[in-house]
């Protein structure tokens, strides 16, 4: 199973985070994500905002078993800790 570069989803949740204010350019941030999840054959795609699911993209055929997401894990907990500091 792929999943999208960290990186480059860290960036584009960013972008999507600091346009919460303006939709239409919240809506074009989250398309621009669900184009990267199937461009780079992602299995899947969550973006949830304040309790809120905003996309929940599963590639047709992907498994519907919990995916392993491994080293990702580090980058989600250092985004948790670094919003606790701020």
């Amino acid at each position: 199973m792929r999943l999208i570069w960290i990186p480059t989803l860290l960036l584009a949740l960013a972008s999507v985070a600091a346009s919460a204010h303006a939709p239409t350019s919240s809506e074009a941030a989250l398309n621009t994500l669900v184009d990267g999840a199937k461009a780079s054959q992602s299995d899947t795609l969550m973006v949830v905002h304040d309790g809120k699911t905003l996309v929940d993209y599963r590639r047709p055929g992907a498994p519907t078993a919990p995916i392993d997401m491994m080293s990702a894990t580090k980058s989600l907990v250092g985004i948790g800790v670094g919003r606790m500091l701020t």
